[in-house]
């Protein structure tokens, strides 16, 4: 679903946990999306779940798109591959994100 009524649908639950990928990870912290449609869901997602996981590959970061989607700082659990850049990991985990490299 998309649109008006994805968005209507999604703030009348409650999730404990909502696992999103994106379609990039901007240099300064953006978890971005290529369309306003899915940045409006990923947003409404997140904003309905107890517990945010972003699943990322390596080739996800430092890549922006056309909207923003939410603070990768906000998540609290990210999953990306051992090949993932090193430096935005570290600082993503000293604000107390669990960072799951696999």
């Amino acid at each position: 679903m998309f649109g008006p009524l994805a968005l209507t649908s999604i703030a009348s639950v409650r999730f404990d946990t909502v696992v999103l990928g994106c379609c990039g990870i901007s240099p300064d912290g953006y978890v971005m999306a290529h369309d306003l449609g899915d940045a409006a869901v990923k947003q409404a997602l997140f904003a309905s779940a107890g517990r945010r996981i972003l699943v990322a590959d390596a080739t996800k970061f430092g890549r922006s798109a056309l909207a923003i989607a939410g603070q990768l700082s906000a998540f609290d659990i990210v999953v990306t591959e051992t090949s993932a850049p090193a430096e935005p990991l570290a600082k993503l985990e000293a604000t107390g994100v669990d960072v799951r490299r696999v």
